[in-house]
């Protein structure tokens, strides 16, 4: 799979900073002597609205900050229990033409003896609900997908994304679409790995896609328990066993100490689910993001910067994946 010369040049200066900040490695609670919060007492990753675990680090982005990201080593997680995240967080650009960052996923990672860098992409969708949101790269949009059917509501938008990989050259993505009273709605469709090289070289057009009820690749999530005009979704995972599907947040939109853990069919059927406390954790914290840890485990980063109990800090939290959840196959790019 062949790459420009800007991408190989933005790839170095990632892998240059992920050497950097191991080096420099944090221990719990924000650092050996560190100041845990940022500026007036608040986190930098404040606001962190979703995040990757790719190799070492973990990747964090943030809906107050458009267009960047944030990079730590990843900490020593113990299972269930908070990390506060301090100062150990590397700031850097996505890409400059960036909106707000809702999520952020690994597109596909080369074999480990490939000097092929891992490619990471991310959604980018306006605060207002303009009606549309992209997928997004280092180097530009990947895809534009028109959710304007639904109408315009401030509380709609493209809220989470993940990949998996569907064999050599090939991948499945998924979005989550927040409607506002209409409940969530989810949107998978395939990416070509090869196409995207062609679109950065030779400067095709993105791939546009609308969402709608009925259209191909759009998903219903049906919750038998709750009216689903009532709950959000803020991430999503692809999950290969016990069956194909998805793991997602589920958050009650009145009261945000209700979150679950939901195991969803590739259909949205609701197959099970936990309530956050019952896995011990606090579930006044807002968690928004949820990634793979490694093929086993989760975490989950959370969203504490406003509502009456926020502290101004940014938390992660391991868990064990519910359900014997495990995590899929990545994308790989095809043997040249």
């Amino acid at each position: 799979m062949k790459w420009t010369r800007l991408q190989k040049a933005s790839l170095a200066v990632i892998a240059a900073g992920i050497a950097a900040t191991i080096a420099c490695r944090a221990t719990r609670g924000g650092g050996a002597g560190g100041d845990p919060t940022g500026v007036d007492g608040k986190s930098r990753a404040h606001g962190a609205s979703g995040l990757v675990v790719t190799g070492d680090s973990i990747f964090i982005v943030r809906d107050y900050k458009k267009g960047h990201y944030y990079r730590l080593a990843t900490p020593e997680l113990k299972v269930g229990e908070a990390y506060s995240i301090g100062d150990e967080l590397d700031e850097h650009d996505f890409w400059k033409g960036a909106r707000q960052l809702e999520d952020v996923a690994l597109l596909f990672s080369a074999p480990a003896q490939s000097t092929t860098a891992p490619v990471h992409v991310a959604i980018s969708e306006e605060d207002a609900g303009d009606g549309n949101g992209d997928l997004i790269d280092a180097d530009g949009v990947v895809a534009r997908y028109d959710h304007e059917r639904f109408g315009k509501t401030r509380n709609k938008g493209l809220e989470g994304v993940d990949v998996r990989g569907l064999g050599p050259g090939l991948a499945e993505v998924v979005v989550v679409l927040e409607r506002g009273d209409g409940g969530p709605v989810l949107f998978a469709h395939e990416l070509d790995l090869d196409w995207l090289a062609r679109l950065r070289e030779e400067r095709e057009l993105p791939l546009r896609y609308t969402i709608e009820l009925g259209a191909p690749g759009t998903i219903l999530p049906r919750f038998d328990w709750r009216n689903p005009s009532e709950l959000r979704i803020p991430s999503v995972l692809h999950v290969s066993a016990p069956e194909p599907g998805f793991l997602v947040i589920l958050q009650d939109t009145e009261d945000y100490a209700h979150k679950w853990l939901v195991l969803l069919d590739h259909d949205g059927e609701a197959r099970s689910r936990v309530h956050l406390a019952e896995l011990g954790v606090d579930a006044e914290k807002n968690w928004e993001g949820l990634a793979w840890l490694d093929d086993s485990r989760i975490v989950m980063v959370s969203d504490n910067a406003s509502g009456s109990k926020a502290s101004g800090k940014t938390y992660l939290v391991a868990l064990d994946a519910p359900f014997g959840s495990r995590r899929p196959s990545l994308a790989r790019p095809r043997d040249n």
